[in-house]
């Protein structure tokens, strides 16, 4: 009787090891998901700066008449020196919002909105910034560059989507 309580003993060891080690490779397979979401985030982050970026060139190169008045220079000036920290605290903005980390994947209307309030702030931000601190710009380049802002980067994420729902990645 003693030897079966031995084996049984044993037995209950090696199961608690096999489990062990079982939840350690779990944990392990959990970590380098964590890091493909984490590369596929700042992928995103970068994304997003640069698209904010090109909104508001894009929306001044709109506004502006293309030619190379001093004026125009001016703008363009303004422009690049702003815009890149206005981006960088866009980002920080959409953090806050919870629009990273995000499962792409399932977008929904609740993120929308997120984006929606995100660009709608941020751009009101970026008025009186420019406003106040730089240059008077024609009010249209705003009004063009927060759309062109929540344009892009909603189209960022809603591509991201479809292409991964058509390759079938989980």
């Amino acid at each position: 009787m003693s030897e079966n309580l031995e084996k049984t003993a044993t037995i209950s060891e090696t199961e608690k090891v096999q489990d062990v080690q079982e939840e350690a490779e779990v944990q392990a397979a959990e970590e380098v998901k964590k890091k493909k979401v984490d590369l596929k985030n700042v992928f995103m982050v970068v994304l997003d700066y640069l698209v904010i970026i090109l909104a508001f060139m894009t929306s001044l190169m709109l506004v502006s008449e293309i030619s190379f008045e001093l004026s125009t220079l001016g703008y363009l000036n303004a422009v690049i020196r702003i815009t890149p920290f206005y981006a960088i605290g866009v980002a920080l903005i959409m953090f806050i919002f919870r629009l990273y980390p995000a499962d792409y994947k399932s977008i929904g209307v609740s993120s929308v909105r997120r984006l929606i309030i995100v660009s709608f702030f941020t751009s009101i931000a970026y008025f009186l910034i420019m406003e106040i601190f730089v240059e008077h710009f024609p009010h249209v380049y705003y009004v063009l560059g927060g759309v062109l802002q929540f344009l892009l980067t909603s189209l960022i994420r809603f591509i991201y989507r479809l292409t991964h729902i058509n390759k079938g990645d989980k």
